[in-house]
């Protein structure tokens, strides 16, 4: 378990080569529908880390809604939006990916990067973008919550999990000004 390998580093107690410690970072939904089952099953120590702010939010995190509109583009068979916020480099590398801007996963991952290489600004207005474009299509977001409500935190804390605080917002580190 964490605490374990963390008492062994804070008194230098030897650690062997097969140690591995399961941590799961964020309060996704899937943890407890896929990884939950499995931990029970075989009786894992697991450590979760969860940003308050998640817990029983329906919302998705900026990513996985570019990922969901950007999906449902696909199905409506409507071409990659090359819009001009993006660096120069991104849209060249998007209309050289795919002659016809078939929205594939090589064409997502560099949309994700060309939308995180902007500053915060820009990549709110990007965001805004893409968001009226997106409802411009009568396209939704899924239903299905996306984050853990908290009957199911408890559920898992009482078969052993144990909860730590990733803060109350979610932070990620390419979003951070230095020295934070």
């Amino acid at each position: 378990s964490l605490s374990e390998l963390l008492f062994k580093l804070e008194n230098n107690i030897e650690i062997t080569d097969k140690t591995i410690v399961l941590t799961f970072d964020g309060a996704w939904v899937d943890t407890f529908i896929y990884a939950f089952p499995l931990i029970v099953k075989y009786q894992l120590p697991v450590s979760c880390f969860l940003p308050t702010l998640s817990i029983n939010s329906e919302d998705m995190f900026w990513e996985d809604k570019v990922l969901v509109m950007l999906l449902a583009f696909k199905q409506k068979n409507i071409k990659m939006p090359l819009f001009d916020f993006f660096p120069e480099n991104i849209l060249q590398a998007l209309e050289e990916g795919s002659s016809d801007l078939e929205i594939t996963p090589q064409g997502i991952f560099l949309f994700l990067l060309g939308l995180n290489a902007l500053e915060l600004k820009q990549k709110l207005i990007a965001l805004i973008t893409i968001t009226k474009t997106f409802n411009a299509l009568g396209a939704g977001y899924p239903a299905e919550p996306t984050f853990l409500n908290w009957e199911e935190i408890s559920t898992m804390e009482k078969s052993g999990v144990l909860f730590g605080s990733l803060g109350h917002v979610p932070n990620f580190f390419s979003d951070l000004e230095s020295p934070k």
